[in-house]
């Protein structure tokens, strides 16, 4: 658990965070955010197959309907190499930060995975400042800037964290990876705010097809066949147990009266 909460810090947030902080001085935002909004295919993709089974077609097309709506929403911009691979780098680390709390959270639980890892991002990121020169430019911040690093540590940190680990652990990472894509549309609506008009057309397609992504991925992930009346499987260990002695309890009341 330990190297798994260690691999979670280093790129889940040390290397994602530095990833996004050197592609944005050679990238737009919206080419940054179109390679992040791909996130859901990765998670359809890379879930099912570390935990043994085979992705769902159905689930795989509504990540790939997620992706095509993001990058409508987020549009094209400037860029080159050093924007295109640390992009990228970003994007694994997205994948990487639920894949990898997915294999701790029934253990540990949303609140210890989220501090854990928190934690151990700290020295990460204090190793990679030597090297990087930052250490010489340290200083205090102001009020401003610390207030804005509060509400970085509390909202963005804390509650966001719990929120998804919590969820995580709810859905599966295949179905809550698909709300990933509502990313770039929370940024669409927020920047729509600040700037005082209407999204143009195009990325008013995109929050639509996304929409559309969204709500395929989660009816896919809910959708069960099952005959009627029938009872689903238990999947704790104790319930599982139980469950099989009152089958054969069943059995040998039904064979008994035979």
């Amino acid at each position: 658990e330990w190297v798994i909460l260690t691999a979670l810090a280093g790129t889940g947030l040390a290397a994602f965070n530095a990833c996004i902080l050197i592609a944005l001085p050679h990238a737009d935002p919206a080419v940054v955010g179109t390679f992040i909004g791909a996130a859901p295919l990765g998670l359809a993709l890379l879930g099912p197959l570390l935990g043994g089974r085979r992705p769902t077609i159905r689930l795989v097309a509504a990540a790939g309907i997620v992706v095509a709506g993001t990058a409508l929403v987020q549009g094209s911009g400037r860029t080159d190499a050093i924007g295109v691979l640390a992009s990228v780098g970003a994007l694994g680390g997205e994948i990487a930060f639920s894949l990898l709390a997915a294999a701790v959270l029934p253990r540990l639980g949303p609140v210890r995975v989220a501090a854990y890892s928190c934690a151990l991002a700290v020295p990460l990121l204090l190793l990679a400042a030597l090297p990087a020169g930052e250490v010489a430019r340290w200083r205090l911040p102001s009020a401003v800037e610390a207030t804005t690093l509060g509400y970085l540590a509390a909202l963005m940190t804390v509650v966001a964290f719990l929120a998804w680990f919590t969820g995580l652990r709810q859905l599966g990472v295949e179905r809550a990876g698909v709300l990933v894509g509502l990313m770039p549309v929370a940024t669409l609506v927020t920047a729509a705010v600040q700037a005082g008009r209407a999204p143009d057309l195009g990325q008013t397609a995109g929050v639509l097809v996304v929409a559309i992504g969204l709500a395929a991925g989660l009816y896919a992930g809910t959708a069960h066949p099952r005959r009627a009346g029938q009872r689903p499987e238990p999947t704790d260990p104790v319930e599982k147990t139980a469950d099989q002695q009152r089958r054969s309890v069943g059995q040998a009341s039904m064979t008994s009266a035979t």
